[in-house]
């Protein structure tokens, strides 16, 4: 055989190969139309993707989903029944597990005129044996006879009650409520916020350890008299303010010292009689004061775990100063959060050598100049009360305006260059809460050149703050 012929035996050879393999290609195409047509049946016959979750996760899901309250502890009035409305309606097996899941019905917001009667007790038979979070919230046109009725049902289930949170009733009506509370027991109760109180004479007594026993978080606003607490050894943190007014000379002896570890007052002290060291908190982390004569309760309080003051000034010190007079009493608190309205205060380097350990300090645009600079002060020595936070890390400047340009923060500037001069460490400066709709140029400095004017002798972050029309400032710093 000859060259020629070897060529055409080796095309008839692929020529064959070439048929097999188109037959074998047209089989698998067959095949793969036919199990195509077998997948989308087994698709059809599957429940659809929204059904899909297991019930345990999709319940969760449902739960996170619904709306919480907010920092002061209010609902969204309507919005939790109408959450869990839309998504029963999303298919048969959400609505199954919507009306299934005790857990999503824990919340129950008593609203005139938004619940009746009827789906209130439908709506505790929902919820099982899961524990409550009662919101009673009220509004200009309070519907007397309904609360009553609300009142006389979700008592009924006082065992489960976990938070209760009463908010804008009328006098009338936070009276009817108290009313219908007293005597009653709530074994399971652990938080309670209770504003408007000023009409309120005694203190409720459902509140006391013997009635609450697991209470854990309690907040009352515009109370008078003192709370009745002292014998409670699970109450952790504690919020009241006081009323203003004349009253008689009351003291601290309602606090529960040996279990609190955040306490907050506000309001009026004036007549708070409190000799020095006279209240130990020996696990006290946070103490926050909104009262007119915060000496008084600083120099009572011992607390050797503090670690965070956050102290905001009304006006109402009467030797007008800022600081408490407690030698180093507070040297180990590390957090401080200075909240001045006024700039006409003395006593910022006392105050400063009082917390001469803080780490992390927070302070008010309108008075921060007073801590860096040396003005009004006896010595010659150019130090300013900044200097005794010789550990300071972090600072916190917010209530942002420019308006009348940014000459305040110079002295920061200086301060911080000094700091960098001779060996301190570096400063993580936070910018906060602008309070101007853009930053606005004085002398040629707008934000976005004192951020980078801080750069130079910080490390400044800038909180969701628009440095100019195209470029926006993230929390991270650099």
């Amino acid at each position: 055989m000859d060259e020629l012929d070897e060529a055409r035996a080796k095309l008839g050879q692929l020529r064959g190969t070439e048929r097999t393999l188109f037959k074998q290609l047209v089989e698998i195409r067959a095949a793969i139309k036919i199990q195509k047509n077998k997948i989308d049946e087994l698709v059809k016959k599957r429940p659809p993707p929204i059904n899909r979750l297991p019930t345990e996760l999709l319940s969760r899901i449902i739960f996170l989903s619904l709306p919480d309250y907010d920092g002061q502890r209010r609902p969204m009035e309507s919005g939790i029944a109408r959450r869990r409305s839309d998504l029963s309606t999303v298919s048969p097996l959400w609505r199954s597990v919507v009306l299934g899941t005790p857990e999503i019905w824990r919340d129950i917001v008593l609203y005139a005129g938004h619940i009746t009667i009827e789906s209130l007790k439908t709506h505790l038979t929902r919820s099982g044996n899961a524990p409550l979070n009662i919101f009673i919230t009220g509004s200009n046109y309070d519907h007397y006879e309904q609360a009553q009725s609300w009142l006389d049902v979700v008592v009924s289930s006082a065992d489960r009650w976990r938070c209760l949170y009463v908010h804008h009733l009328s006098n009338r009506m936070l009276a009817e409520v108290l009313d219908a509370l007293e005597g009653l027991k709530f074994p399971s109760l652990e938080d309670v916020t209770i504003d408007n109180m000023n009409w309120v004479t005694n203190y409720p007594q459902f509140l006391l350890p013997n009635q609450a026993p697991a209470l854990r978080n309690l907040k009352l606003d515009d109370l008078f008299p003192a709370p009745e607490l002292a014998a409670s050894t699970t109450l952790t943190t504690l919020d009241v303010s006081f009323r203003f007014g004349g009253f008689g000379a009351m003291n601290l002896t309602f606090i529960p010292t040996q279990s609190l570890t955040t306490l907050s007052l506000g309001g009026d002290t004036s007549n708070w009689t409190l000799p020095p060291d006279s209240i130990h908190l020996p696990l006290l982390e946070v103490l926050k004061l909104t009262i007119g004569n915060p000496r008084l309760i600083m120099r009572a309080i011992v607390a050797p775990k503090l670690g965070c003051l956050d102290y905001s000034n009304c006006g109402g010190l009467g030797d007008n100063r800022v600081d408490f007079d407690t030698g180093s009493k507070f040297s180990h608190v590390q957090r401080v959060i200075f909240n001045f309205c006024r700039s006409d205060m003395e006593g910022y380097r006392a105050l400063c050598q009082e917390f001469c350990g803080a780490r992390d300090v927070t302070l008010r645009r309108v008075c921060m100049d007073l801590f860096f600079t040396p003005e009004c002060q006896v010595d010659d020595s150019g130090s300013v009360p900044a200097d005794h936070w010789t550990s300071l890390e972090s600072l916190t400047i917010y209530d942002l305006y420019f308006d009348d340009g940014t000459e305040t923060f110079d002295p920061l500037m200086r301060w911080l260059a000094n700091r960098l001069e001779f060996g301190g460490p570096r400063v993580s400066v936070r910018l906060s809460g602008l309070s101007t709709s853009e930053p606005t140029a004085a002398d040629g400095t707008d934000l976005r050149d004192l951020y980078h004017k801080l750069q130079t002798c910080s490390n400044p972050i800038v909180d969701k703050v628009v440095l100019c029309c195209s470029v926006h400032c993230s929390t991270s710093s650099g």
